[in-house]
């Protein structure tokens, strides 16, 4: 039976093989790019930009696509168009073409209304795989969330996933096997997380999860969220952070941060966040975002 994963990126949710895996991504606020490979090929891209309004035809920004490519990859210059139609994606009408140069790639387009970003994904196929390729393709694109109802959206790096809010935008990140760094932001809103690897040997040469966060992790913390951290208050594989900064143009906000040790896991989890507005709103919310934290499990799939 396959197993699927969910994984959530760029305010952008999707229901995938368990074997492919984000390689190559880039963007933020002003749109944004990704890529899944499996062990031997890229199999999927997404594209996004936001447009206020559409003006462009789908069929005509996919037509478009492809002469791109065929300029600037010399390798596809004799890439051609061979099948178009309709399709629909989270309840939005779009368009698709089938193209292929050696490899087969089926690309598909949408707006989205209710987020005012146009959408364009490809999969990319093997021609005497295509019957299979285009019933799990299909699939795929039935499990596209391109828009969600709630307040908060699922974001996947590694083999970790978790919930932020939907208005916060990746600003940075840096993603490695043993250390993973990412910084969220909006309007009077910041949010930190950080994890790292291999916690056992940290601790042991630390000695304990507080000295060994007040050496660099606390400081670039507190550089990358222009706050002084609070004294701690500590538990049982936890270090609890609270304090408000007072702002020069007047106002405050609250600085909350979390730190603590999965032994499942072999993880250390860090998660500050940098609000105003009401404290208990922000507390609040602080708790679903750290309460989130999960490693990715497979989905099985009929």
């Amino acid at each position: 039976m396959a197993q699927f994963k969910k994984i959530g990126w760029q305010n952008v949710v999707l229901e995938v093989p368990w074997e492919w895996d984000i390689t190559t991504e880039s963007g933020g606020k002003r749109g944004a790019y990704f890529r899944l490979d499996d062990a031997s090929q890229s199999r999927m891209e997404v594209k996004w930009e936001p447009v206020e309004k559409r003006t462009v035809p789908l069929t005509l920004i996919l037509d478009n696509m492809v002469e791109k490519l065929k300029k600037e990859k010399r390798e596809l210059r004799k890439a051609k168009i061979v099948s178009r139609g309709s399709s629909k994606i989270c309840d939005h009408t779009g368009a698709y073409i089938v193209w292929q140069d050696g490899m087969k790639a089926l690309a598909t387009s949408w707006y989205c209304d209710d987020t005012k970003r146009l959408f364009m994904v490809q999969f990319f196929y093997k021609p005497e795989r295509e019957k299979a390729e285009m019933e799990l393709f299909e699939k795929l694109l039935e499990r596209i969330s391109c828009h969600t109802e709630g307040e908060m959206v699922p974001w996947t790096a590694l083999d970790i996933q978790f919930e932020v809010p939907k208005d916060l935008y990746l600003e940075s990140r840096k993603l490695l096997v043993g250390r993973a760094s990412m910084s969220f932001s909006a309007k009077d809103h910041d949010l930190l997380v950080d994890w790292y690897g291999f916690a056992t040997g940290l601790l042991e040469k630390h000695g304990s999860l507080r000295k060994w966060f007040e050496g660099r992790p606390a400081r670039d913390v507190s550089k990358a969220l222009k706050v002084k951290l609070s004294q701690p208050q500590e538990e049982e594989g936890t270090l609890r952070y609270r304090s408000v900064e007072k702002r020069v143009l007047g106002g405050s906000a609250l600085v909350l941060g979390k730190v603590w040790y999965v032994a499942d896991l072999n993880k250390i989890f860090s998660a500050f966040m940098k609000k105003g507005g009401k404290a208990q709103e922000t507390e609040e919310l602080f708790e679903r975002i750290v309460g989130s934290f999960r490693r990715v499990s497979p989905k099985p799939q009929g």
